[in-house]
């Protein structure tokens, strides 16, 4: 890995620093015309980030390439199609998430043109179809019915996660993380994860501190919402060989390994809603993150458990016997169950404590 990225500087400091000096940038002119946008977790920001981690993403995917095809490297045929990949499967998100920016869509009007961009390209360019045809039509359509439910799920539950000041970069962050070790033998198709991992640093940069001037908005948790489940697709879920039921099993757990973060805070937050009688769709203070912070627990700690929950236990169930992969997202679940109850019973006791004169 260390040789990969003493390759790949360029176009790694490219994803850095563009999307941290464009970030920035904009922040500055956005503040300046009075646009910022009030956080759910206090305070006002700009909707700027996402916009820097795309630029900064995209830009660097170009300099690889440039580099790649001077140099003539083997992997430039998989960077062509990932270039193709990346404009048919993930551009109409950060296109829909800086529209809803401007025009602050409501809810349902959010999820349809969501599914709508999903249904386009599943009909229109049959992305799944290749890697999954094997035994007739009738499979094909249950294959590719699951695949559009899937990534329709995990890509809105990378939006929810955008509920505190780098929650959700910080789970991707740790889904590149986690990606780079699922890789066995790292080459020049590790740069899809590398670089969007330094591509959100670039954004998280301007977040470490104590108060944070920027907000990722609707533009980058979309974005961001859209690559995770696509770059599972592209390295665990697609290499499969479905003729091989024992290939098969494993490859799924470890995509619900990578995804087991977003999958809780989604069902948690939808089951606590359903009991209440709310509407489990309309946005609200009761996301995960929202629950461990009014326990007491400061946001660079709920950041960190995001990293840790989507990227370093994924990583040490990934790397123990093959058989620890079936335990991996029950533990993980368990893990985040424990610090919501924790949270919970923090926030109570904090409530029964008689106030000092």
């Amino acid at each position: 890995m260390t040789e990969l990225i003493k390759d790949l500087w360029p176009s790694i400091l490219t994803a850095f620093f563009v999307s941290a000096f464009v970030s920035r940038l904009l922040a500055v002119i956005v503040v300046k015309r009075g646009k910022s946008a009030p956080t759910r977790t206090g305070g006002s920001m700009p909707l700027t980030g996402g916009i820097g981690v795309f630029l900064g993403y995209f830009l660097g995917l170009i300099v690889l390439f440039i580099k790649s095809n001077l140099r003539g490297l083997v992997g430039i045929g998989f960077l062509l199609i990932f270039f193709i990949w990346f404009f048919i499967a993930v551009f109409p998100y950060f296109i829909l998430g800086t529209l809803d920016d401007i025009f602050h869509f409501k809810p349902f009007q959010k999820l349809s043109l969501h599914f709508i961009i999903i249904f386009i390209q599943f009909f229109l360019f049959n992305l799944f179809e290749t890697e999954f045809s094997c035994c007739g039509v009738k499979e094909i359509v249950v294959q590719n019915l699951f695949l559009v439910t899937a990534l329709f799920f995990f890509s809105n539950s990378y939006n929810f996660l955008d509920n505190a000041d780098g929650h959700c970069a910080s789970a991707v962050l740790g889904l590149t993380f986690a990606l780079l070790f699922v890789l066995k033998k790292p080459d020049e198709c590790s740069c899809v994860p590398l670089l969007l991992s330094f591509a959100v640093l670039g954004f998280l940069v301007w977040n470490f501190p104590a108060k944070p001037v920027l907000y990722l908005g609707d533009a980058g948790s979309l974005f961001l919402g859209a690559c995770a489940p696509a770059l599972i697709f592209l390295f665990v879920i697609g290499p499969m060989q479905w003729d091989k039921i024992a290939n098969v099993i494993p490859g799924i757990f470890t995509a619900v390994i990578l995804l087991a973060f977003p999958l809780y805070d989604t069902c948690a937050v939808m089951l606590l809603r359903v009991l209440r009688g709310q509407n489990p769709t309309i946005g609200g203070q009761d996301h995960y993150s929202h629950r461990l912070m009014r326990g007491g627990f400061p946001l660079w700690l709920v950041n960190l458990i995001a990293f840790t929950a989507a990227g370093i236990l994924p990583v040490v169930f990934l790397k123990l016997p093959e058989g620890a992969v079936y335990f991996g997202p029950i533990a993980i679940w368990a893990f985040l169950l424990f610090l919501d109850v924790l949270a919970a019973f923090l926030r109570k006791r904090g409530e029964g404590e008689p106030e000092l004169s």
